[in-house]
């Protein structure tokens, strides 16, 4: 399993932009999947308020696994705020219980 993070490089400052994060099973068998446990994209800015992380509507309630066939995905898009100049941090992560966590941050240059 993976995570692979999309987000532009550089942003305009006072512009919006979009956010992908999407979880694949690289692997040759099915593996299930926790999107309670699948949080983000979310993106905060440098020395900036904490913004609520980007999770399912479920979140906090009893779910049932996704059953991940091999080399599939499973994501979201998401729509980053307006962000003054500076550096913006776009995180996702997966850590299901019981289970390895993966992380991955990018950083976004808004100016």
């Amino acid at each position: 399993m993976r995570i692979e993070l999309t987000v532009p490089e550089r942003v305009e400052a006072g512009r919006d932009f979009v956010m992908r994060a999407v979880l694949i099973n690289d692997t040759h068998e099915p593996v299930d999947v926790w999107r309670n446990a699948f949080v983000g994209p979310t993106a905060t800015h440098e020395g900036g308020e904490p913004v609520a992380e980007s999770v399912e509507p479920t979140f906090g309630q009893p779910e049932s696994p996704l059953l991940l066939q091999p080399f599939t995905f499973y994501g979201r898009d998401r729509q980053a705020g307006v962000f003054a100049p500076g550096v913006a941090f776009v995180t996702a992560s997966y850590a299901p219980e019981g289970g390895a966590a993966l992380s991955v941050t990018r950083q976004v240059t808004i100016g």
